[in-house]
């Protein structure tokens, strides 16, 4: 049993999280359940009144973060947002961490392999692992990021299916909030409505995918382990973008618009304003920032993460669908 607190938990990705650490501690002997806390800025009445453990704080008031995280053993960040969120608010999770003893920490990663070449992850995340390799040479903590590659999720974007069992126990009102699972409507790459793939490169470079739910489920099991190597490693598939869109066309029963770009390309593109992060995430998925290890796979082989082809089916088989058209891009950081 495992004392574990979550911050940044009440919306978003982080929500989704929550909900699956509650579902999944339900399912265990009582003398095994994982003891969770709510760390909020807000007094979450409803999480509350469901028995949740909630603890108000403030990340800008060290000594009342610090007393927040008294007798946590684990401490796992899900906040999100632009770089100054994802550094200052995380800095400070991390100071207070070492001040109240926590054993574990885990910064929010949730991606690819490294910072290299994306400059909001430069700015934000690089400079928080630093900080927890710090903590860990100086203090013994032990510091993990979980790494699942692209996020499955957004496969479903756009997609008009009914809510399942899962969206009817997570309150979902669509389909399409089910299977996002806390994540934003976003056409990174393929438009699976429009019928359009925008490839980094050629599309054929390794690609992780990961389902939000399973990346949740291999957190929960993760804090079983007696020791956090700094790497928690994931995938729920391992396909190139040409592969899925393999798998989209068949499913669908059309054939998609698309297009290749060069490394070349995409840096010029990624001078146009508000097309910084797509293309720089484009970019690096060329050279293999997604082709995320199965550590935790192999760790747990009784996890049994959807893969593409299944997700793909379960949200776009029988749809009806728009001739093949391009749409105007996005807005992206």
């Amino acid at each position: 049993m495992v004392t574990v607190a979550l911050a940044g938990a009440t919306t978003g990705f982080g929500l989704t999280v929550l909900k699956t650490f509650l579902h999944l501690n339900s399912s265990l002997n009582p003398a095994q359940q994982h003891k969770i806390i709510l760390l909020s800025r807000s007094s979450q009445p409803e999480w509350s009144a469901k028995g949740l453990e909630v603890r108000q704080t403030s990340y800008e008031d060290h000594a009342q973060l610090v007393s927040a995280l008294q007798g946590v053993h684990t401490l796992i960040s899900l906040i999100g947002g632009d770089a100054s969120a994802l550094r200052n608010a995380q800095a400070s999770l991390l100071a207070a961490a070492r001040a109240a003893d926590v054993k574990r920490f885990a910064p929010s990663e949730y991606a690819g392999l490294g910072y290299e070449g994306i400059d909001l992850y430069a700015a934000s995340k690089a400079e928080i692992w630093k900080r927890c390799l710090a903590a860990k040479h100086e203090t013994g903590m032990q510091v993990a990021r979980f790494n699942c590659g692209l996020f499955m999720s957004i496969l479903a974007t756009g997609t008009t299916k009914g809510i399942t069992e899962v969206g009817r126990r997570e309150d979902a009102e669509t389909g399409e909030e089910e299977a996002l699972a806390g994540l934003r409507p976003w056409n990174f790459v393929l438009n699976l409505r429009a019928g359009t793939a925008d490839l980094p490169g050629d599309g054929s470079a390794k690609v992780a995918w990961t389902e939000m739910r399973d990346v949740a489920t291999f957190m929960f099991h993760a804090l079983s382990l007696p020791l956090w190597p700094e790497d928690l490693n994931m995938r729920g598939d391992l396909r190139s973008f040409r592969e899925v869109l393999e798998i989209v066309q068949r499913v669908q029963g059309r054939k998609f618009l698309v297009r290749e770009n060069s490394i070349e390309e995409m840096e010029d593109l990624a001078h146009e304003e508000g097309k910084q992060f797509y293309n720089q995430v484009r970019v690096a998925l060329v050279k293999g920032y997604c082709d995320v290890p199965d550590d935790l796979n192999r760790m747990f082989p009784d996890v049994h993460p959807i893969d593409c082809e299944s997700f793909v089916k379960k949200w776009w088989s029988g749809t009806r669908l728009p001739e093949a058209a391009w749409e105007e891009d996005q807005a992206f950081m």
